[in-house]
């Protein structure tokens, strides 16, 4: 009996000095990634890596946010002033079956793209400063797209997203 004591009170001094010694998981900031850099300067800073994950996305009306482990703090970032406003263009009917109409209150004359959601380009239309353009999306299937307008020089000026219902 005494001698199953002691060699209780052993193994269990065994097991408290394994137990102090054992650590747990923890999870470190850190990016497993073929390359990255990190630049500064007195206007801002920016850092990138290639071959990360992007965790989520977050857009809002002027910003856009990636979050992962390479942005540690919550930004809002402005990705790009568009030169022109985009107002004065609307798009009806939107679910749309056939016909598409994008009226253009403009003086300017502008470009305008249809483009599916992997970025092929399926229209490429001119406006008419004053007057509505119309397309036909009946030859396409039920899905999402993207009618981009461009201006003169070839710059993003408004995006509209669709969906071309049956």
């Amino acid at each position: 009996m005494k001698n199953n004591r002691i060699l209780w009170v052993a193994m269990m001094s065994v097991c408290l000095l394994f137990a102090a010694n054992v650590q747990s998981q923890s999870l470190d900031r850190e990016v497993v990634a073929s390359s990255g850099s990190y630049d500064s300067t007195s206007a801002g800073s920016i850092s990138w890596t290639l071959g990360e994950p992007v965790i989520d996305t977050y857009t809002g009306v002027d910003y856009s946010l990636t979050q992962g482990f390479q942005q540690p703090d919550l930004l809002s970032v402005s990705v790009f002033e568009l030169p022109e406003t985009g107002e004065g263009f609307s798009i009806f009917p939107n679910p749309v079956k056939d016909l598409l109409t994008l009226k253009c209150d403009q003086p300017k004359v502008f470009m305008v793209g249809l483009f599916d959601v992997n970025g092929k380009l399926l229209v490429r239309e001119e406006t008419t400063p004053g007057s509505d353009l119309t397309i036909n999306l009946k030859p396409f299937a039920q899905a999402g797209y993207f009618l981009n307008i461009y201006n003169a020089d070839n710059k993003l000026v408004k995006s509209f997203k669709l969906i071309k219902a049956e």
